[in-house]
């Protein structure tokens, strides 16, 4: 759906001379991206709004979209992928603070602590199709670590001031990016070792 969206949006933007045929195909991955973006965006927002959750699904909107911008880790193949793994991970967090206990307060410590570890050793993760230079690697990885610092402020924060439900929503959110980073690794390790296998 996404992509035939995308192939008639720039169709149109052709026939309106508004790009050129040529550089039609960078277009046209553009908008597929925006457009996924998008749905994924107002499917996060109608159910927030229906299930009254406006407060956490911003706070996980902004902590997980901007940390993983510079951390970097999993992308699915395909936009369907990409809008399961999302709107699962949003799913699953609405549940468990829904769902929170007497422990919920130790479990978040330990999630945020874990993920800021591998946040601190491992960011960020590159993309096959998105190789990092040298100096960009190092911004990225400096910027992460920051992003990282202030999270942990505001987990503590949280801890201290306010329900725990936005302490456990910080922590799920910073502990989702690190699991798709680790994952990512984890893709990147047996593909390689798979092409390992058919080139020799």
């Amino acid at each position: 759906m996404v992509k035939q969206m995308a192939e008639k949006l720039s169709r149109r933007l052709v026939a309106n001379h508004i790009i050129t045929m040529e550089d039609r195909r960078f277009y046209t991955y553009g908008l597929e991206l925006i457009l996924n973006d998008i749905l994924i965006f107002v499917v996060i927002a109608v159910i927030s709004v229906v299930t009254n959750t406006i407060g956490i699904t911003a706070i996980f909107t902004v902590v997980f979209c901007v940390l993983r911008a510079f951390t970097g880790g999993y992308h699915s193949k395909s936009y369907l992928g990409c809008f399961l793994i999302t709107l699962l991970n949003y799913l699953a967090m609405l549940w468990v603070v829904s769902n929170l206990d007497a422990a919920g307060l130790a479990v978040g410590c330990g999630m945020m602590f874990l993920a800021t570890a591998v946040i601190w050793r491992l960011a960020p993760i590159e993309h096959r199709n998105n190789p990092f230079g040298d100096d960009e690697k190092k911004k990225y990885k400096r910027i992460s670590r920051i992003l990282s610092l202030i999270l942990v402020f505001l987990f503590v924060i949280s801890v201290a001031f306010f329900p725990n439900e936005i302490m456990f929503t910080i922590s799920w959110s910073v502990f989702a990016t690190a699991v798709l980073m680790l994952l990512a690794i984890i893709v990147q390790k047996k593909e390689g070792t798979t092409n390992e296998e058919k080139a020799s």
